[in-house]
């Protein structure tokens, strides 16, 4: 599963400009056979401030010493009570949980949100139904910080800018484990359907030191779903623009032994009309070759083998047929291009407790790729372009966790990964082995007897080793600082919490990076890892009164080098190279009402960043100091939502959501000269849940671009008018 662009996911550089509007000139993709996370510059990278790293290389690993080594014994138990239990090899599933409760599983050491020096967002499975979201990318549209590069809907691809970096600087998990593709470094967050997902955890900020290569503007991990409270489940949908989707689920949720077994086909006929603009005129056109048809088939598998040993293993097929309908660039663009997909997961976990304190885990992960591409419209030799690419990965993680009671809780562990790559646009037999290992800490004090300011120190240590690449050293230190002690329902909390991470992060090339060998460019086998030094800090107020506030303000920074950036070899072709550095600095702040006494919740976040190039390519380079484009410097969403559980004859809930995303302008070319203006949309769910005869059915409507506003995320690719979709899931 790999971002499409044409032909066939390859990488091509940037600048270009945009397309004059109504000049009949066909254009498919705003820089045309790119793969990458800017499709108009994926760029910015290179060494800068090397001896300022160094000081904080050293500074950090010193000071993560001293803390693990010399720290007070006197931890508060309050603090470190709620960790005493590990979650599973991939999600504690068999226990009901509040969302206050959830233990985050993208964090080497098992903690609930509150208790992470790294600002964390978790989005639910009633968030994820009422907001009607179909795909993940829907539901990242609402993250703090992160902009979804939206291709279009369905057929359309879907990849994630987070504080102003590329897709490929944000590590993807399911279940903790990374799934990205070692072909392009990302995936299609388009195509991972949000049946299949039980929660979201964003983390924000780079965590190489936990999780290695890629985590350097944050992590995205997908829980996956398993059975809960019903045996068997059936889902039917249909919308606008030929929307079909068809899906049932069976299972057991015994509290030994609990399965899932899932399967579901989607078929999207595409031809929604959108408005297209050539200077004053206007036109009505209808999107041609969007359509899509996928099936999915999953299971999930959670056992306790005796006592103290638990099994969990997941797998997920995910298989797409689509057409690829290409950039609009006056009212006769066309597109006869296709594209299939595949990709298989599988995890095997085992968790094995040691003591009430103590535990280890293993887990093992097998990943299968493989896209093809086609294009009529392309002739190269006299052929239609016909590209495919195909990987195979093999991962292993051990990991062994420990809470010393007033020595503080530790996890160490390591993963080694063995990734092979082929198709008809690589050179050579693309192959990674890579392997890491960590220590990470969390260390506690209570600072005054009556337990009114507890500050916990969080060290991490990470050494990555990379075949043919070299290795990576990547420290972290994050601090927490817990202050106003308050009673809530008898447990205390705290009313301030001050918060903040440093540390180095890196990203490895990809396989296109280094062994494309397709139409247009030539790979770099010399290429170097993209180095990185990421802050944070901020500050978390939760208040109670008529439920509970959250409050949360964060101040980050990144300094990038080497970033890679594909450049002009002469004679049509490119080659990508470590050039660039790039600089984001910015702010980010969340709000969250929950009132569970009205069913009422509230959720808003903002950012305002800016991704600025700090280097030139040349000398004399005008375009220094311009912002990277399509990194919008202002993001925007907000979402009201009521629901509540009646008992009024058959009727047992009802539930009503508005959500509004405003995404800021972006530049799109790397002088500045062009952007895209900014855009607001609104979308509108409802649903009404009824018991008949010891069957529960729910049917939810769900409104997208409620205003029927007329907008582009990209360049080219227009987005539907107003749309509904009508679902009806029945479970036994």
């Amino acid at each position: 599963m790999y971002p499409r662009h044409k032909p066939g996911n390859l990488l091509k550089p940037s600048p270009q400009k945009p397309s004059r509007e109504g000049d009949g000139r066909e254009q498919r993709t705003p820089s045309s056979w790119v793969l990458s996370s800017d499709p108009v510059n994926p760029a910015v990278g290179r060494g800068l401030f090397m001896v300022r790293h160094k000081v904080i290389r050293f500074t950090v690993c010193l000071v993560a010493v001293v803390v693990i080594r010399t720290a007070h014994p006197g931890a508060l138990s309050q603090v470190v009570k709620e960790h005493a239990k590990p979650d599973t090899a991939a999600h504690h599933s068999l226990l009901s949980y509040s969302l206050d409760e959830v233990v985050v599983t993208s964090s080497r050491i098992p903690s609930t949100a509150g208790r992470s020096p790294a600002p964390i967002s978790l989005i639910s499975r009633i968030d994820i139904e009422r907001s009607g979201a179909t795909s993940l990318g829907d539901i990242l549209v609402s993250g703090p910080g992160l902009f979804v590069k939206d291709y279009g809907p369905a057929s359309g691809l879907k990849t994630l800018s987070q504080r102003g970096l590329g897709t490929e600087h944000t590590l993807i998990l399911m279940n903790g484990m990374p799934v990205y593709s070692m072909q392009n470094g990302s995936i299609d967050f388009g195509a991972f359907p949000s049946e299949e997902i039980d929660r979201v955890e964003l983390v924000r900020g780079g965590q190489s030191a936990s999780f290695g290569a890629n985590a350097v503007a944050g992590v995205v991990n997908v829980v996956t779903r398993s059975m809960r409270n019903e045996n068997v489940v059936a889902r039917l949908s249909t919308g606008a623009f030929g929307e079909r989707d068809v899906s049932v689920s069976v299972g057991n949720d015994n509290e030994k032994l609990r399965w899932r077994m899932s399967s579901g086909l989607q078929k999207f006929e595409g031809g929604y009309p959108f408005q297209f603009t050539n200077g004053p005129v206007s036109y009505d056109l209808v999107r041609t070759n969007a359509q899509r048809d996928a099936w999915r088939c999953s299971g999930d598998l959670e056992a306790a083998l005796s006592p103290t040993v638990r099994l969990h293993t997941t797998a997920l097929y995910l298989e797409s047929e689509r057409g690829v309908p290409g950039i609009v660039s006056s009212p006769f663009s066309s597109s006869r291009a296709t594209q299939r997909d595949q990709q298989g997961i599988v995890q095997l976990g085992l968790l094995r407790m040691l003591s009430l304190r103590s535990w280890w885990e293993a887990k093992v992960q097998g990943v299968y790729s493989y896209q093809r591409y086609a294009d009529p419209d392309i002739v190269v030799g006299g052929i239609p372009i016909i590209n495919n690419f195909r990987n195979t990965e093999g991962r292993v993680a051990l990991q062994f966790h420990a809470d010393a009671s007033g020595l503080g809780r530790y996890t160490i562990g390591g993963d080694a990964v063995h990734a092979t790559g082929e198709g008809n646009a690589v050179s050579g037999s693309p192959l990674r082995e890579q392997w890491g290992m960590f220590i990470a800490g969390e260390r506690s004090l209570g600072l005054a007897p009556d337990s009114s300011v507890v500050v916990s120190f969080h060290p991490v240590l990470r050494y990555d080793r990379v075949q043919e690449i070299g290795d990576a050293f990547s420290p972290q230190l994050g601090l927490q600082v817990l202050l106003l002690p308050m009673s809530n329902g008898g447990e205390q909390k705290h009313l301030l919490r001050l918060h903040g991470t440093v540390g180095r992060n890196f990203r490895t090339p990809t396989f296109n990076e280094l062994f494309y060998a397709g139409g247009g460019g030539r790979g770099n086998p010399h290429l170097r890892p993209e180095r990185s030094t990421a802050f944070d800090l901020g500050t978390g107020i939760t208040v109670s009164g008529l439920g509970q506030h959250e409050f949360d303000l964060t101040w980050f920074g990144v300094e990038m080098q080497d970033r890679i950036v594909w450049t002009s070899a002469g004679a049509g072709s490119t080659t990508p190279k470590n050039l660039r550095n790039v600089v984001v600095k910015g702010i980010e702040c969340t709000y969250a009402w929950r009132w569970t006494l009205t069913g009422t919740t509230v959720s808003v976040s903002y950012s305002r960043s800016k991704s600025e190039k700090t280097s030139s390519d040349f000398p004399g380079d005008p375009n220094l100091h311009t912002i990277v484009p399509y990194s919008p410097q202002e993001l925007l969403s907000w979402s009201v939502g009521w629901g509540d559980n009646l008992a009024l004859g058959p009727l047992r809930e009802c539930a009503v959501s508005l959500g509004c995303s405003r995404v800021g302008f972006r530049y799109t070319t790397e002088d500045n000269a062009s952007y895209l203006p900014s855009h607001t949309v609104f979308n509108a769910t409802t649903t009404v849940g009824l018991r008949v005869f010891g069957t529960a059915a729910s049917m939810q409507v769900d409104i997208r671009n409620l205003l029927n506003e007329s907008y582009v995320v990209m360049l080219g690719y227009p987005m539907p008018l107003r749309s509904y979709r009508f679902s009806l899931t029945l479970s036994y």
